[in-house]
């Protein structure tokens, strides 16, 4: 979604190479929430290009007494990054 002016910059990309997906895409989802000993507040997008939402909202029934998982409607991937500071806020205000 980005604009044709940003997309002029040649530092700029349009997608993610496969070396940015590898960095950015855990490698054992189900074993870091397996690991998770503290409580714990995760947020998706209900419009996540790079996870598939429902499933991350699965792997968090697995510890259900520690993960709060909420989807967030009408979130991409890097766009929840925006709702960021008022979702945090929401997460601790629960503690």
């Amino acid at each position: 979604n980005y604009s044709p002016e940003i997309l002029a910059d040649p530092c700029m990309v349009s997608y993610y190479t496969y070396t940015m997906s590898c960095a950015t895409t855990p490698y054992d989802i189900q074993a870091i929430f397996e690991k998770l000993n503290k409580p714990t507040t995760l947020y998706i997008g209900d419009q996540d290009e790079q996870f598939i939402p429902e499933k991350v909202m699965s792997y968090a029934q697995h510890k259900k007494e520690l993960i709060v998982a909420k989807m967030v409607p009408n979130a991409k991937h890097l766009s929840i990054l925006l709702k960021a500071p008022t979702l945090i806020l929401q997460a601790i205000n629960k503690f």
